[in-house]
């Protein structure tokens, strides 16, 4: 459990679209996001796979592919959006 939450930075203008979570709003938000590094990918566990990799674990690596992406002629930017 979580004694006091740090507070929120706000995100860059424009990161989401004018819309301004209230503060609980993002606390529950960043609480999801720490389920989600224990939560293994669906697909791992039916296949029996050991150790699966958790969904946090997926995201951020594809997050981290879609920055290198653009050398690619890729849009970093809408890959990284999708990845997260």
């Amino acid at each position: 459990s979580v004694e006091a939450a740090a507070p929120v930075a706000a995100p860059p203008a424009g990161a989401l679209g004018g819309f301004t979570p209230s503060p609980k709003a993002a606390i529950d938000f960043l609480m999801l996001l720490q389920k989600l590094k224990l939560t293994p990918r669906t697909g791992w566990v039916r296949k029996g796979v050991s150790a699966p990799e958790s969904i946090a674990d997926h995201m951020y690596r594809m997050g981290m592919m879609s920055l290198i992406a653009g050398d690619a002629g890729v849009n970093s930017n809408r890959c990284i959006r999708m990845a997260i």
